[in-house]
């Protein structure tokens, strides 16, 4: 019997690091049947920025596209407002997608998992055994827990982060690396790894390995906290020998 490639929908965000994703997973031929962008997002009533924002875009503009261009196929391009949004439910309806793959945007509601045929997966660029929510990477750095950054893929269900894990792995730091380095190598990481999912033919339901105990949620870091952890990388990383 002939195999059948599975129809996937990115859901997701327009930004440096997700494009690396999709352009380096369509460079493996894998090719993503819809991107559905979440143009808005859920904003904290404290501050949290601006940060290492312009460091990390350049960063990122120059290591993510030295071998890829950073332009998507605009016919699989779909903007919505909010990912959960009556829209986005009626795009899926009509697709009837397999495997969804979310990378970077809100909460997605039950009607939006109940969407796809098989699997839902989620990219959470953090130890999700530890630090479930936003801002993964620095608040382990906050912690001093700098074993634990790195990035998981797991089932969706309704409760965040808290699915079967397929797959998680953590990067290691290294002598020179800066704080706004961290998504980049995060983010190598989530492509690799989908990509090796993707060679085993993942597309079945029930998958991972569930979670014995659910990690700790953590929401947005507030700005003052994100200068603290800075400090305290910088620090560590002049640990390492010169």
């Amino acid at each position: 019997m002939a195999y059948k490639k599975p129809v996937i929908i990115l859901l997701s965000t327009d930004t440096l690091h997700h494009r690396y994703f999709i352009k380096y997973l369509e460079d493996k031929n894998i090719n993503f049947f819809k991107y559905i962008f979440e143009t808005s997002s859920i904003k904290p009533k404290f501050v949290t920025g601006p940060f290492y924002e312009e460091e990390e875009y350049k960063f990122e503009l120059k290591k993510f596209f030295s071998r890829f261009s950073k332009k998507l196929n605009n016919k699989k391009l779909i903007n919505v407002t909010n990912i959960n949004s009556k829209k986005s439910l009626k795009i899926l309806k009509k697709i009837k997608p397999d495997i969804g793959i979310v990378f970077g945007c809100r909460k997605i509601s039950k009607e939006i998992i109940d969407s796809f045929s098989l699997n839902v997966l989620n990219i959470h660029r953090g130890i999700i055994k530890k630090y479930r929510g936003l801002d993964s990477d620095l608040w382990a750095i906050i912690n001093d827990d700098f074993n634990n950054i790195g990035t998981c893929i797991h089932q969706v269900n309704e409760q965040l982060d808290s699915g079967p894990i397929l797959m998680e792995k953590k990067i290691k730091l290294k002598k020179k690396m800066k704080i706004f380095h961290l998504r980049y190598f995060t983010t190598l990481l989530a492509a690799k790894m989908f990509y090796s999912l993707f060679k085993k033919k993942f597309f079945k339901k029930n998958l991972g390995i569930k979670q014995k105990k659910i990690g700790n949620y953590f929401s947005f870091m507030p700005l003052k906290k994100k200068f603290l952890a800075k400090q305290k990388f910088d620090m560590y990383i002049n640990l390492f020998k010169q």
